[in-house]
C-alpha cells in the first residue's frame, strides 16, 4: 500500500471546499495500485517529523498543497533545521515530493531587481532550492498560455505528460479556465537557483519563457516536482495522476513479458522481487502488447517468462529491440542440461554503464553555474559531456552568467590560454540552435573573442601563437584566420618548428605536434614537419611508465590519451601507428584499473578526460573482445579471491592439526583448574564456618567467665579431656602421610 501525505492550509480549508483536495483525490481512479491519502495541516503536521505511525520516512510521497505554507505554523515546521534534515533524507531515499503553488514563501534577499517579489522555499536541500517570481502587477493570474514543453523533451519530461494520462495543451487550458476555483493559469513562475537541477515541463512562452511546472533532474534517485499552478484547486487530476505515478512508482524501465493464463512460479518470483526492491516495472501479457505500448520507449530491460521459446524471444529482439538506441538488455529462460536458467541478448557493455555513471557524477558536480568554481573544469566537463552525446544546454546559461563577470573586451580576464578555451566553447555553442538559445549573446561574444585573439597574435611569443593557431583550427575558423594573412604558410612553418624539444613537458609536445598537423592539413607535406611530429611522439612515448601512466599522474595520462586517440582515429600518425596503439592500450588499462566507481580521483578534469579517452577508444576498438576481457578480468579477480580463501583455510587446517595435542592438554589443564577452583570454594566455605564456630565458642566462654566464674572453671577443666584425643588424631594422620611425603621428596631429588 502506497502512503501519500497531503499537507493543506487548515484555515483556508474551513472556508473553501476546493482547498480540501484529499476527498477529491480519493474519488479519482488513480492508477497507483493500492494507495491511501492522509491529510495534514497545522493541527497534526508535527507528527510527520516524529517517529511513530505518521513518520515522514514511512510515506512514499508528500504533496504540499496550494498555499499550505501560507499557514505560518506549517511553514515554520517545514523550515525547522531538524525537520529539513528529515525531509532531505526523505528525498535522498527516492521518495516523491510535489509542491504546488505557494503564495507566502520567504523573500529572497539575493534576488535581481527585475525579479518582482522573488521568494524561496528555505526548506528544500540546496541543490534543489528554487525561487518563485511574481508576475508584473499589470498582469493577472487569469491570463496566460501554458503549454507542454516540446523542445526535444527527455524521458522524464515526456513521461509526465504521457502516462498514465495523455496531457496536451488543450487539457491544461480547460482546467485553467473551467474549475471550482477560478480562472487561473499561474500567479508566479519558477527560477531554479541551480540551472541544471530542474527540467521544464509546462511553460508560458512570453517574451521570456516562464516555467510553471518543473521536475528535478535526478542526481541519484531524487524525485521532486514543483509548480506555480494551483494543480489541486483547479482540478488538474490527469496531470496529478501522472506526477504521482512518477513520484511513487517511477518510470518503468523494466518490462516483464508474460503469456496470458500461463503463470510460471520462477517468473512470478522475479516480479515479486522487483516490487519488493522498489524497481519500477510494467507487466505485459503478450509481445503484441509490448510492441503497441507507449511505454516501450522507456524500457531498458526486458524479461520474458519461460512460456516463450528462444525463437520467439530472438525474433522480438531482432525486429523490435535492435531498432532502439540506448542501453537495452533482454533476458529469457532456457533449459540447459535440464536446468532452467536466465540468459540474455544485449549490446550493452560495461563501458556503457561506466559512461552513464560518470555522466551522472559530472552533472552532480555542477554548482552555481560552474564546475568547481573554475573555468577550466567547466570547459573540460562541458566538452566531455558533449562528446558523449549529452545535452549541455541546461548548464550554459549558468556558466555564462559566471563567465560574463570575467569578460574583458572579448577575452577572459585578458589571459590568453582561457580566452582560447572560451573561443572554442563559443564556437561549439554557435553550431547548435538549441545551445544558442541558452546564450543569446554568443554570436556577439564569438566575434569579440575572435578579434581579441587576432589582435593579440602578432605581438605575442611563438609559444602563445601555437595556442591561438590550435584554437582557431579546433573552432573551425582557421580559414578565416589565415585569410587576412598573406604568405602565412611560412609563418606557420616557423611557428610549428620553433624551439628545441629537449626538456619540454608532454603537454607542450602535444601542442607542437598539433600545430604541425595543422600545417600538413592546410598546406602540403613537408619533410621537416613530419620529422618534428615524429620527434614529439617519440619523446612523449619514451616517458610512459610500465604501468601505462605518464609521470604516474592520471590527469596527465588521460589528457595525453585524448590527444593520441583523437589523431589516431583520423589516421594522422602513419609511421608510429603500432607504437601509439600499444601506448594507448596500456594507458587505457591504467585508467580502467584506477576507476573509483563513478569518477577518477574525485577530480572533474581528470574524470572528464579519462571518460573521453575511454569512450573514444571504445568506438575504434574491438567491442566484443573488450567486454569479454572485462568479464575475464572479473572472473580472474573472483578466482584469486577464492584461491586466497582456500589457501587461508588450508593454513588454518595445518595449524589446527599441529596444535591438536596442545589443545587436548589444554583441555585437561582446564579440567584440573576447574576442580581446583571448586575445591578452593569448598575450603573457603568450611574455613568460614569453622571461624564462626570458634568465635561463637570463645564468646560463650567469655560470657560464662563474666557471669559465673566457678562454672567457667569447671567447663575449662572438662574441655581439657579432648586434648589427648586431638593429639592422637594428629599423630595418626602424620603416620599415614609421612611415607608419601618421603617418597615425593626422593622423586624430586632423582629428577634433579
Amino acid at each position: 500500500m502506497y502512503r501519500i501525505a497531503v499537507i493543506q492550509n487548515e484555515v483556508e480549508m474551513q472556508h473553501s471546499g476546493y482547498v480540501d483536495s484529499v476527498p477529491k483525490y480519493r474519488k479519482q481512479d488513480f492508477d497507483l495500485h493500492e494507495h491511501v491519502f492522509n491529510r495534514f495541516s497545522s493541527v497534526n503536521i508535527g507528527e510527520l517529523f516524529i517517529e511513530g505511525e505518521n513518520y515522514l520516512l514511512d510515506y512514499d510521497c508528500v504533496i504540499i498543497g496550494t498555499n499550505a505554507t501560507s499557514d505560518g505554523d506549517v511553514y515554520s515546521i517545514l523550515c525547522d533545521e531538524t525537520n529539513k534534515l528529515i525531509l532531505e533524507k526523505f528525498i535522498s531515499m527516492g521518495k516523491g515530493l510535489l509542491i504546488c503553488s505557494q503564495k507566502k514563501l520567504r523573500e529572497d534577499p539575493d534576488a535581481d531587481e527585475s525579479e518582482y517579489k522573488a521568494r524561496r522555499t528555505y526548506f528544500l536541500p540546496d541543490p534543489y532550492e528554487y525561487k518563485v517570481v511574481s508576475r508584473p502587477p499589470k498582469e493577472g493570474s487569469d491570463q496566460g498560455n501554458v503549454t507542454v514543453f516540446s523542445q526535444e523533451p527527455n524521458g522524464i519530461q515526456k513521461f509526465l505528460c504521457s502516462f498514465p494520462q495523455v496531457i496536451d495543451n488543450k487539457t491544461i487550458f480547460e482546467h485553467c479556465t473551467k474549475n471550482d476555483f477560478q480562472k487561473h493559469f499561474y500567479r508566479d513562475y519558477i527560477i531554479p537557483l541551480n540551472d541544471s537541477s530542474y527540467f521544464p515541463v509546462l511553460q508560458d512562452e512570453c517574451e521570456t519563457v516562464r516555467n510553471t511546472l518543473m521536475v528535478a533532474r535526478p542526481r541519484k534517485n531524487e524525485k521532486i516536482v514543483i509548480s506555480t499552478m494551483a494543480l489541486d484547486w483547479a482540478g488538474h487530476y490527469e496531470l496529478i495522476e501522472n506526477i504521482l505515478y512518477y513520484l511513487i512508482i517511477g518510470i518503468p524501465t523494466v518490462a516483464f513479458v508474460d503469456k496470458e493464463e500461463q503463470p510460471v512460479q520462477d517468473f512470478q518470483f522475479l516480479m515479486s522481487e522487483a516490487e519488493l526492491s522498489n524497481i519500477s516495472y510494467f507487466t505485459y501479457l503478450s509481445t503484441a502488447e509490448v510492441i503497441n505500448s507507449s511505454l516501450r520507449q522507456y524500457h531498458t530491460l526486458y524479461v520474458f517468462s519461460p512460456s516463450y521459446s528462444e525463437n520467439e524471444v530472438s525474433e522480438f529482439w531482432e525486429c523490435h529491440v535492435k531498432e532502439q538506441n540506448g542501453y537495452i538488455k533482454l533476458f529469457y529462460y532456457k533449459y540447459i542440461n535440464s536446468e532452467l536458467v536466465l540468459v540474455n541478448f544485449s549490446y550493452f557493455s560495461y563501458i556503457d554503464a561506466q559512461k552513464h555513471e560518470v555522466e551522472t557524477w559530472l552533472k552532480s558536480e555542477y554548482k552555481d553555474g560552474l564546475w568547481g568554481n573554475s573555468f577550466w573544469k567547466t570547459y573540460d566537463a562541458l566538452f566531455a559531456l558533449h562528446r558523449m552525446g549529452e545535452d549541455i544546454s541546461p548548464y550554459l546559461r549558468g556558466a555564462f552568467s559566471k563567465i560574463e563577470k570575467h569578460y574583458r573586451n572579448g577575452s577572459y580576464d585578458g589571459v590568453l590560454a582561457p580566452t582560447c578555451g572560451l573561443f572554442e566553447l563559443e564556437a561549439l555553442i554557435m553550431q547548435d540552435e538549441n545551445l544558442r538559445k541558452e546564450v543569446p549573446k554568443v554570436e556577439e561574444y564569438l566575434k569579440e573573442t575572435q578579434s581579441w585573439l587576432v589582435g593579440r597574435y602578432n605581438g605575442t611569443s611563438s609559444y602563445n601563437k601555437k595556442f591561438i593557431i590550435r584554437s582557431f583550427h579546433n573552432a573551425g575558423f582557421f580559414d578565416e584566420f589565415i585569410a587576412s594573412k598573406p604568405n602565412f604558410e611560412n609563418e606557420l612553418f616557423e611557428v610549428a618548428t620553433d624551439g628545441s624539444l629537449q626538456d619540454k613537458l608532454e603537454i607542450d609536445l602535444c601542442l607542437d605536434a598539433e600545430v604541425c598537423l595543422v600545417y600538413l592539413k592546410t598546406y602540403r607535406e613537408r619533410k621537416e614537419i613530419k620529422i618534428r611530429i615524429n620527434e614529439c611522439i617519440d619523446s612523449i612515448l619514451s616517458t610512459q611508465m610500465q604501468n601505462g601512466r605518464w609521470d604516474n599522474n592520471l590527469g596527465k595520462t588521460a589528457r595525453l590519451l585524448v590527444f593520441f586517440i583523437s589523431y589516431q582515429s583520423q589516421n594522422e600518425f602513419n609511421r608510429k601507428e603500432r607504437e601509439i596503439s600499444e601506448a594507448i592500450s596500456r594507458g587505457i588499462i591504467a585508467l580502467r584499473n584506477s576507476y573509483q566507481g563513478n569518477n577518477w580521483e574525485n577530480n572533474v578534469v581528470t574524470t572528464a578526460n579519462a571518460i573521453t579517452a575511454i569512450v573514444s577508444h571504445d568506438r575504434i576498438a574491438a567491442y566484443k573482445s573488450k567486454d569479454f576481457l572485462n568479464q575475464v578480468n572479473k572472473e580472474a579477480k573472483l578466482a584469486d579471491s577464492y584461491n586466497s580463501l582456500i589457501l587461508a583455510l588450508d593454513t588454518i587446517d595445518i595449524l589446527t592439526k599441529k596444535c591438536g595435542k596442545a589443545e587436548v592438554e589444554l583441555r585437561k589443564l582446564q579440567n584440573v583448574t576447574k576442580k581446583y577452583e571448586t575445591s578452593q570454594g569448598r575450603l573457603h566455605t568450611m574455613t568460614s564456618v569453622a571461624t564462626v564456630s570458634v568465635l561463637l565458642v570463645l564468646s560463650y566462654y567469655l560470657f560464662l567467665g563474666l557471669k559465673d566464674m566457678e562454672l567457667f572453671k569447671s567447663m575449662i577443666l572438662e574441655s581439657f579431656m579432648w586434648i589427648p584425643i586431638v593429639v592422637g588424631a594428629a599423630i595418626t594422620g602424620l603416620i599415614e602421610f609421612l611415607p608419601k611425603i618421603i617418597i615425593r621428596s626422593r622423586k624430586r631429588k632423582n629428577k634433579r
